[in-house]
């Protein structure tokens, strides 16, 4: 699971916040049938995570909420080569939106 929102509402969390770092760098085509085939399975995990928060939404009913944030970076994952220093940077860059992102009023 890559973000087990519903472990977190059944063990009594009310609001949630829920943090996806993703890339808004656009993919070059597929050059062949693993690379279209990762892509598939990102799209399918990005569903499953969208779906459970629903559920999360539908099981709060209404006692608390998931707040979503999504930090957008540039992620140079073209190769899949993610070094630790590319890791560390994408995970910096995504604390830091982060941060900014809670700082700011989000009315509901």
């Amino acid at each position: 699971m890559n973000q087990p929102l519903s472990n977190l509402v059944e063990h009594g969390c009310g609001t949630i916040y829920a943090c996806a770092v993703g890339s808004i760098a656009p993919l070059a085509p597929p050059k062949n049938l693993i690379d279209n085939a990762l892509r598939a399975v990102n799209l399918a995990m990005h569903q499953a995570t969208k779906l459970e928060e629903d559920y999360v939404r539908l099981k709060l009913d209404g006692i608390g909420t998931v707040r979503h944030i999504h930090p957008e970076i540039v992620v140079p994952a073209n190769n899949f080569d993610f070094t630790p220093k590319i890791v560390q940077s994408v995970m910096a860059e995504a604390e830091a939106k982060t941060l900014a992102w809670l700082e700011e009023d989000h009315q509901e």
